[in-house]
C-alpha cells in the first residue's frame, strides 16, 4: 500500500512538472467554463443567424463535449503514465518490489476511473449543458468512470512504447464518440453500437437528464466494461 501512494505521490509531481500532462488533468475543468462562458451566446447567435435552436441538443453536446471527451481524455492519461513508466523501466523494477504488475495495473485503473468520476461532478454542473447535477444523471456518470479504463487498457494491451500509444489514441477518438448517433434515431441498426463501450454511459446519462433511471444500461454496461477490463488485464500480463 504504500508503494501504491509512492507512485501517486510520483504521478503528482510529474504532472506538476509536464504542462501538457497538467493541461490534461485541467482540461475537463477548462472545457466546462468555456461552455458555461461561450455557450449560450452561441445558441443565440444559431438561433437569430440561421434559425437553428441549438437548446434541445444540450444533451447531445453534455454527452460529447463533456461525457465521453472527460473519460476518454482520463483514459489516454492514464495509458500515457503506464508507456512512461515502460520506456523508464520502471515496470521491470515492479519484480524486485513489494508491488506486483497486477497491484500497479490496478492502482493505474483505479486512479483514472476516480479522476473521471471527479472530473464529471464538476464539469457537467459547470458547464451550464445540465440543470446542475441531477441525481438521475450520477448512475451513468460512475458507470462512465468504470468505462474510463478500458481506453487505458487497450492502449497499453497494443502500443509497445509511447509514440504507439499515442498513435492508438488517436485511432479510438472517432469510434468512442460513435455511440451519440443514438441520439438522433433509435433504428435497430443502432444495436451495433452497443459493442462500443461507451454506447451503455451515454444511454444512462441522457435517461437520467430526462429524469430516468436506466437500470439495463446500468447494468449491463457495467458488466462489460467489467468483463472487458478482465481480459484486457490478462493482455497486458501476457505481454509484460
Amino acid at each position: 500500500m504504500n508503494a501504491l501512494f509512492a507512485f501517486a505521490r510520483v504521478d503528482v509531481r510529474n504532472v506538476r512538472r509536464d504542462s501538457l500532462l497538467s493541461v490534461v488533468v485541467a482540461s475537463p475543468l477548462l472545457l466546462a467554463v468555456a461552455l458555461r462562458a461561450g455557450y449560450p451566446a452561441a445558441e443565440r447567435w444559431a438561433a437569430i443567424t440561421h434559425g437553428v435552436q441549438l437548446g434541445p441538443h444540450r444533451g447531445l453536446l453534455l454527452g460529447f463535449l463533456v461525457v465521453v471527451h472527460v473519460a476518454f481524455i482520463f483514459g489516454m492519461l492514464g495509458a500515457l503514465l503506464v508507456l512512461d513508466d515502460a520506456d523508464d523501466r520502471t515496470l521491470l523494477a515492479l519484480r524486485v518490489t513489494p508491488v506486483t504488475l497486477e497491484g500497479y495495473l490496478g492502482y493505474r485503473a483505479a486512479a483514472v476511473a476516480i479522476l473521471t468520476l471527479l472530473g464529471l461532478a464538476l464539469a457537467v454542473p459547470l458547464s451550464g449543458l445540465a440543470s446542475g447535477l441531477p441525481l438521475a444523471v450520477v448512475p451513468g456518470l460512475a458507470l462512465t468512470a468504470v468505462c474510463a479504463p478500458i481506453v487505458t487498457g487497450v492502449t497499453v494491451a497494443i502500443a509497445s512504447n509511447k509514440i504507439e500509444g499515442l498513435a492508438i489514441v488517436k485511432a479510438m477518438g472517432v469510434p468512442v464518440h460513435l455511440p451519440l448517433v443514438i441520439w438522433f434515431t433509435d433504428a435497430p441498426w443502432t444495436w451495433a453500437l452497443a459493442v462500443i463501450p461507451t454506447f451503455w454511459p451515454v444511454r444512462a446519462v441522457w435517461a437520467g437528464l430526462d429524469g430516468r433511471v436506466d437500470a439495463a444500461a446500468l447494468a449491463v454496461g457495467a458488466a462489460y466494461a467489467v468483463a472487458l477490463l478482465v481480459l484486457l488485464r490478462r493482455r497486458i500480463l501476457n505481454r509484460a
